[in-house]
């Protein structure tokens, strides 16, 4: 099964990233459109094909709790709008200690369960990093481990308009970019990595 476990944040900015997107979508040319039900906006801490076996209720619970413990203010902090080689348009999140150690966390509760393709560094291109080589080669995702890049994806096209790009960073810049956490999902991925359905979903503490 291809899934996920994501930080998802209050509904207000949630809505806010969906109606951004919305307003980008045609012109940016963008595959798929953000939504409040399916494709919801997230911040990945793994995804990837799992073994059927894997107990995500169980995992996802423990994510809450631990972030609970790890976090005092309980807020995402988003910057702004990257391009991303190729085509992917991410809103970059601070990777904070507690991010990165929960990531981390989440590593060590899943790695038994990650598939590994044979045919897995197939995708790998010239200019991704070795760290992202690394995670590909080791888990099978390119943000995992050192890699670990917290973000939320608004959008994926064909290719990079700097003229959207900065269309885009200025509608940002109306948003309060601290974002409260609400939760935490697992989520079956869709096309480009998506949200596309929440699978359980379990409260912060």
């Amino acid at each position: 099964m291809k899934i996920g476990f994501a930080i998802i944040t209050e509904d207000c900015f949630v809505n806010q990233i969906v109606a951004l997107e919305h307003q980008f979508h045609h012109k940016a040319h963008f595959f798929n459109s953000l939504g409040i039900v399916e494709n919801l906006p997230h911040t990945t801490l793994f995804q990837g094909e799992m073994k059927e076996d894997i107990n995500y209720f169980e995992i996802a619970d423990y994510i809450a709790d631990e972030y609970a413990k790890l976090s005092k203010s309980r807020n995402l902090k988003f910057s702004n709008i990257k391009y991303v080689p190729h085509g992917w348009y991410f809103l970059m999140c601070k990777k904070s200690k507690e991010l990165s150690t929960l990531h981390y966390l989440v590593l060590n509760k899943i790695k038994s369960f990650v598939v590994l393709p044979d045919d897995r560094m197939e995708r790998i291109t010239e200019e991704m990093p070795i760290i992202q080589r690394e995670a590909i080669r080791e888990y099978n995702y390119r943000y995992a481990g050192e890699a670990f890049c917290p973000h939320i994806t608004i959008g994926r096209s064909d290719s990079k308009n700097e003229i959207i790009l900065d269309e885009m960073n200025f509608a940002l810049s109306q948003i309060n970019l601290v974002a409260p956490v609400d939760r935490i999902t697992v989520y079956k991925m869709g096309a480009n990595g998506t949200h596309e359905e929440t699978l359980y979903e379990t409260l912060i503490p």
